[in-house]
């Protein structure tokens, strides 16, 4: 019974990677996009994106309610899924592969965040910029 459990939070969790990855992918086509000032492709990837995080957010859901099940199941996911992954003890070859897993999201989520915060930085470096020259005066700057 507690293996059926493991491998169904092994299965979700697979699936969750599968997810991010894809959303790293489209995170960096949405920075192409943007470094190219292609809107239309940028939008259309904004979507995408938006999808994709639904789809994590169910898969969130799937990983929480799999712990709401009974008493073994809770202990489980909190031990497996809410727990350091650096500082757990896998018990067996099927917890190693979820910890495994969890080391592996967590890398990528830490990507995808941080190639969030470049492109969010430099549109507003280029917004910033675009600004300043459509509104001299109220950057400090005297036109006559």
């Amino acid at each position: 019974m507690e293996e059926d459990r493991k491998e169904k939070l092994a299965i979700l969790l697979q699936r969750r990677y599968n997810i991010l990855q894809e959303l790293k992918r489209q995170t960096d086509d949405l920075g192409e996009a943007f470094s190219r000032d292609d809107e239309v492709s940028a939008n259309l990837v904004l979507r995408m994106r938006s999808d994709q995080f639904s789809l994590c957010e169910q898969n969130w859901e799937q990983i929480l309610m799999l712990g709401e099940e009974d008493r073994e199941s809770a202990m489980l996911v909190n031990r497996l899924v809410r727990s350091d992954p650096e500082t757990v003890q896998a018990e067996d070859s099927t917890e190693e592969k979820i910890l495994n897993l969890r080391r592996r999201i967590r890398l990528l989520i830490h990507q995808i965040q941080e190639k969030d915060r470049m492109i969010s930085l430099r549109n507003a470096h280029e917004a910033s910029a675009w600004y300043k020259a459509e509104h001299p005066e109220e950057a400090g700057e005297v036109t006559r």
